[in-house]
C-alpha cells in the first residue's frame, strides 16, 4: 500500500509541477481545465487514506479511487484523441507539401524549356538581323548601281 501511495504522490507532484507551456500541440487552457478537475479530487485524499488505514467498512475509499481513476482514464482518452487528430493533420500537411514539391519541379522544368526556347529565338533573331542588315546593304549597293546606270 505504501508503494502505491508513493507512486500516486509522485504522479500528483508531476501533474502539479508540470509546465503546461511546454505543450507544443495541446491547448494550454484545456490542460489547465483537466488539471484543475483532477486537483479538486485530491482535496479528500488524506481523509480517504485515513479511512482506508482504519479499515472502516463502507468508508467510501473504493468510490473515491474509482471516480479518480475514471477521470484520469477519461482525460488520457481525450488527450489521445486530440493527438490522433493532430497526427492526421500533420500527415495531411506532409502530403500537401509533397504535392507542392512535385508541382515546383514541373514548374522548374517548364522554366528551363522556356529559357532554352528564348535563347533559340534570340539566336535566330540575331541571325535574321544579320541577314536583314546584309540584304539591306546589298540592296543599297544595287540601288546605287541602278542610279549610276540611269544617270549615265
Amino acid at each position: 500500500m505504501s508503494s502505491a501511495r508513493k507512486n500516486a504522490d509522485t504522479a500528483k507532484k508531476m501533474l502539479i509541477n508540470f509546465d503546461e507551456n511546454s505543450l507544443e500541440e495541446f491547448p494550454v487552457d484545456k490542460f489547465q481545465e483537466i488539471k484543475s478537475r483532477l486537483q479538486s479530487k485530491f482535496k479528500d485524499k488524506q481523509d480517504i487514506r485515513g479511512l482506508v488505514d482504519s479499515t472502516s467498512p463502507n468508508n467510501g475509499a473504493f468510490d473515491y479511487y474509482s471516480v479518480l481513476n475514471s477521470q484520469a482514464l477519461s482525460t488520457i482518452q481525450r488527450i489521445s484523441i486530440y493527438i490522433d487528430v493532430l497526427n492526421y493533420s500533420i500527415d495531411e500537411v506532409a502530403s500537401a507539401i509533397e504535392e507542392l514539391s512535385a508541382v515546383s519541379v514541373q514548374i522548374n522544368t517548364n522554366m528551363q524549356i522556356i529559357e532554352t526556347g528564348s535563347e533559340t529565338m534570340l539566336s535566330a533573331s540575331e541571325k535574321n538581323s544579320t541577314t536583314v542588315t546584309s540584304l539591306s546593304s546589298e540592296f543599297q549597293h544595287v540601288l546605287t548601281q541602278i542610279n549610276e546606270f540611269t544617270l549615265d
